[in-house]
């Protein structure tokens, strides 16, 4: 995953933010939200917590409803 993950950041595919935070710029399947997490940040993720929408909720708290 890390080979694959720094190939997307060298093609332009994850960008980082002024804020640190980095943003996927295309589509990548993936199998679950922590995979997703792990390959854009790099490491160890818990995707429930790490993937939020435009108002800041993360996937735990939309799920949770």
């Amino acid at each position: 995953m890390e080979k694959q993950r720094q190939t997307a950041l060298r093609n332009g595919d994850i960008v980082r933010c002024a804020d640190g935070t980095y943003k996927l710029t295309i589509s990548i399947p993936l199998t679950a939200p922590s995979s997703a997490a792990m390959f854009v940040l790099g490491g160890n993720a818990n995707g429930r917590k790490e993937w939020k929408d435009a108002d800041g909720k993360t996937l735990d708290e939309l799920f949770r409803k």
